[in-house]
């Protein structure tokens, strides 16, 4: 079952849980809903429709972030993930007022090497915590009646509101 969009919403492409590349057209219905993967290159950069059913690694520290939300963090409605940068995600959300804000989160990988299976675990545990941070950061500014368009989450034991 598809979990994410990749690279953009008229992509013809899909990813799983694991990274396992799925054809859209199977999955029209469902599209609208799914957040969108960006700032990676499948195969170098070139799609093949013959790269369906590979697994792309390069994806894990999103469908990490994803996987999570899902599962715990429902009331966060990510829309877009940016893998562009190394050691962080760059994610956008989607507030209940309808506005967008952009959201820094630590995730220590490589952009051109995957992450190994302990490295996952641990980063999986530090960005646990940071949506716990996230999800009070954000009841501090809807309590404040504030407007914010970033939250920056790199720092330990700090936010940064602009």
């Amino acid at each position: 079952m598809p979990i994410a969009v990749l690279y953009n919403r008229k992509s013809n492409m899909l990813t799983d849980h694991t990274g396992t590349v799925i054809n859209a057209k199977y999955f029209k219905e469902i599209i609208d809903g799914l957040p969108v993967i960006t700032g990676f290159a499948v195969n170098n950069g070139s799609f093949r429709s013959n790269d369906y059913g590979q697994v792309e690694l390069c994806l894990k520290p999103a469908l990490a972030l994803i996987s999570l939300i899902n599962t715990d963090y429902a009331d966060l409605n990510v829309k877009i993930v940016n893998l562009s940068l190394s050691n962080r995600l760059v994610v956008f959300l989607n507030l209940a007022n309808g506005k967008q804000i952009k959201i820094l989160l630590p995730f220590y990988f490589d952009i051109d090497a995957p992450p190994t299976q302990p490295q996952m675990d641990h980063e999986t545990r530090v960005l646990e915590n940071k949506l716990d941070e996230l999800r009070d950061v954000l009841k501090y500014v809807k309590q404040r009646n504030s407007t914010c368009s970033e939250i920056n989450l790199l720092f330990k034991d700090q936010a940064v509101v602009k």
